[in-house]
């Protein structure tokens, strides 16, 4: 009977339970992404613990990418690349995808048991994705400046704005994202977008680029100038005698230049070509150089003292004025004498707008011409 007993404790089947700690959620950074062409982003594949700490699995992780003519990632399969390391291609949507098969990510195991005795970890690996875009790049080239016109006047009041897109061959928007009523913009399907001034201050113009569905924007502030004074910038120095001028051939004198920039209401250069411009002299007494007062027009004239006249300012906003004095009173026989002094006021009109506010003084002397005492 012995022989025959079953042994009920010997038949028991031992249990062997325990738990492991180890990773409870995978997750990645940026979930989305977002890059634009030629643009890099460094992703991260990151394991949660049961325990509440967190690790940094982006180096030991495969990673793949859903579209690779979209977006393409740096695995640890390939030598030489930086895992996680994205980067866009062309625009479009693209998902990345980093999965950790190795040990050294066990995953978190709650009192399992076996019948045999088993150590941790008795799973490991995870994965996580991101999906994302990847976005075209658009840039904004051109002044950030543009000169006020007064109404009815002839001159410089617009300027062009570029935008260049990457990779060409999409679609350009233009709009104002502030400063309504400050300019007006013309052409805004175009790369190219014309912005015309109305009023003093700073407006923001923007473009969007728009390629394949993903778009991309760029900014650009451009401040509205009203031409108020005028600098003198060089040329005080230069000075040109003439032994005679002509008309009349018995007369001496002298040319000296100017080179002037235009002020804005603050006092910051316009830096803007196209400005129109012209002067009206008054002489004063004593006018013993017998010279007259004139008024210029922007066109051509041929007067002994016609005074300077445009017909533009150049892309620094600046021009040249020559000032001359050609009388009969500094001539004595066959000689250039110095014995005549002329006083005179000069006023400007820049763009239609009168500079009342910068008077110049003008000294007329048979040997030199001043102004403003320069």
């Amino acid at each position: 009977m012995d022989a025959g007993t079953y042994n009920v404790r010997k038949a028991t089947c031992g249990l062997y339970c325990q738990s492991c700690d180890g990773v409870t959620t995978w997750s990645m950074v940026a979930n989305p992404y977002a890059l634009t062409v030629s643009g890099q982003r460094q992703q991260s594949l990151y394991g949660t613990w049961n325990t509440g700490s967190q690790y940094d699995y982006s180096t030991y992780s495969d990673w793949s990418t859903s579209n690779s003519a979209v977006a393409t990632v740096g695995t640890s399969r390939v030598t030489g690349q930086t895992p996680g390391l994205a980067s866009g291609v062309s625009p479009g949507s693209a998902n990345i995808t980093a999965r950790d098969a190795f040990t050294n990510s066990p995953d978190y195991t709650s009192n399992w048991c076996s019948g045999s005795p088993w150590s941790c970890p008795l799973l490991y690996g995870g994965s996580a994705a991101s999906s994302g875009t990847v976005a075209p790049k658009v840039s904004i080239t051109g002044p950030i400046t543009v000169p006020l016109l007064a109404a009815g006047a002839a001159g410089r009041n617009s300027i062009g704005l570029g935008a260049t897109g990457t990779p060409s061959g999409g679609t350009y928007l233009w709009s104002l994202s502030s400063g309504s009523g400050i300019v007006s913009l013309s052409n805004t399907t175009a790369s190219t977008v014309t912005v015309t001034s109305q009023a003093v201050g700073t407006a923001t113009v923007q473009v969007k680029y728009t390629y394949n569905s993903q778009n991309a924007t760029a900014s650009k502030n451009v401040t509205v100038q009203k031409p108020t004074r005028l600098s003198i910038v060089s040329g005080t120095s230069v000075a040109v005698p003439e032994a005679g001028c002509s008309p009349p051939n018995n007369a001496c004198g002298m040319n000296r230049q100017f080179q002037y920039q235009v002020l804005d209401q603050s006092g910051a250069p316009i830096a803007a070509a196209g400005m129109q411009f012209w002067d009206k002299i008054f002489t004063s007494s004593p006018n013993t150089c017998s010279l007259t007062s004139y008024s210029t027009t922007c066109t051509a004239y041929g007067i002994p003292n016609g005074g300077p006249c445009g017909p533009q300012t150049d892309s620094s906003g600046q021009f040249i004025e020559t000032l001359t004095i050609c009388s009969t009173q500094c001539r004595s026989g066959p000689f250039c004498i110095t014995g005549c002094s002329t006083g005179s006021n000069q006023t400007w009109n820049v763009n239609g707008f009168s500079l009342t506010a910068d008077v110049k003084a003008l000294s007329y002397q048979c040997n030199y011409v001043y102004v403003n005492s320069q």
